[in-house]
């Protein structure tokens, strides 16, 4: 199922750390790792989604402007 909000926003309310908690009480605390640089990674896509928005990189309005 699809996060409809910013990552960050798992950390924020608690989702975040219930996942890494869940990964080291079933013994794989390598997990937590890989779920750490997971998420610097999904934050880090995210800012770059966000600035292209901002430029208006690959977006597009759905009203064309009448000349």
């Amino acid at each position: 199922m699809p996060w409809p909000r910013y990552a960050e926003s798992l950390v924020r309310l608690g989702v975040w750390q219930t996942l890494l908690e869940r990964f080291m009480d079933s013994g794989h605390k390598e997990a937590v790792q890989a779920c750490n640089e997971a998420m610097r990674e999904i934050i880090e896509l995210e800012q770059d989604e966000l600035s292209a928005v901002l430029r208006g990189e690959n977006y597009h309005t759905l009203w064309a402007r009448n000349p």
